[in-house]
This record gives C-alpha cells, sequence and structure tokens, in this order.
C-alpha cells in the first residue's frame, strides 16, 4: 500500500509540475482525471477488490448494442 501511493505521489512530482509551469491547463485536467481513475483502480486492486473485466461491457455494447457480430 505505501509502495503504490510512493509510486504515484512520485509521477505526480514528476509530471504534474511541468504541466503547470508551461500552463497546459487542459493537459493537466485530462492527466489528472486518467491519473485519479487509474489511482482509484490500483488502490482497489491492492486492497483486494474483483474489478469487473471492462471487456464485458464492450461485448454487451458492441454485439447487444449495435448488433455486429465478430
Amino acid at each position: 500500500m505505501i509502495f503504490l501511493i510512493s509510486v504515484y505521489a512520485l509521477f505526480a512530482l514528476l509530471e504534474f509540475p511541468d504541466l503547470i509551469r508551461k500552463k497546459h491547463w487542459r493537459d493537466l485536467a485530462v492527466f489528472s482525471a486518467l491519473y485519479a481513475a487509474t489511482f482509484v483502480l490500483a488502490f482497489l486492486y491492492v486492497k483486494g477488490v474483483k474489478i469487473p473485466s471492462p471487456m464485458r461491457l464492450m461485448h454487451k455494447l458492441i454485439v447487444e448494442k449495435w448488433r455486429i457480430p465478430y
């Protein structure tokens, strides 16, 4: 758990200041959202929470909703 937080903090310290200094606000917003989402997923995985596969959602969307067989 501490390792996970340390790695994410290190990456944040390496990436965020450059985006802020260059005033890339949109990039910073997108990067922050994706960064937060991956952190939450990694945290849940470390805690032992079963994370559903995104392939099931894609299968339902492609085959059942759009009716595209593959």
